[in-house]
């Protein structure tokens, strides 16, 4: 049911069978990143390039910092969180997906009891592998709750 405000919320009086549909239904959803690690390199690239930060012979080299760039970002972006016009707080963590690294925001959707149900869409998707990306201390562990940080043999690490 639609509150006041825009938002939505299910009604306190929903039956069992009918919440656990819902709940099949929102964690099936196929959602579209916004951007992509190719997007926002060529889009970085092309910014550097046009304000005159970058020469074009520097920019022929831009793909060898693609990898760079979008584990920079994945870094940059994890643990931090958006704050909506409501002042509803989303956090964003990095996903193991099956595609590649991608980014996740866990967006909460509150039933009329007040029981959050959270829907988990992708925001910034690459096709950089975890294994290949990622130092294995940070592979191995089953959540990545805490920091990562690019390091010097260009793969993100656990900082905690």
């Amino acid at each position: 049911m639609k509150n006041g405000d825009g938002t939505y919320a299910l009604p306190v009086s929903l039956p069992r069978a009918d919440l656990d549909l819902f709940n099949v239904l929102v964690s099936n959803w196929v959602t579209k990143p916004a951007f992509s690690g190719q997007r926002l390199c060529d889009d970085f690239f092309a910014t550097l390039k046009s304000n005159g930060l970058i020469s074009k012979s520097e920019a022929t080299r831009a793909p060898f910092f693609n990898t760079v760039v979008q584990l920079f970002a994945i870094a940059s972006i994890h643990g931090s969180e958006m704050v909506m016009s409501d002042g509803t707080s989303i956090r964003l963590r990095v996903a193991k997906g099956f595609a590649g690294l991608s980014v996740h925001a866990a967006i909460p959707v509150t039933t009329q009891t007040g029981v959050p149900i959270f829907m988990t869409t992708e925001i910034f998707s690459t096709e950089l592998d975890q294994t290949e990306h990622c130092d294995p201390d940070l592979n191995a562990r089953e959540d990545w709750d805490g920091a990562v940080e690019l390091c010097a043999d260009r793969k993100l690490h656990f900082l905690g």
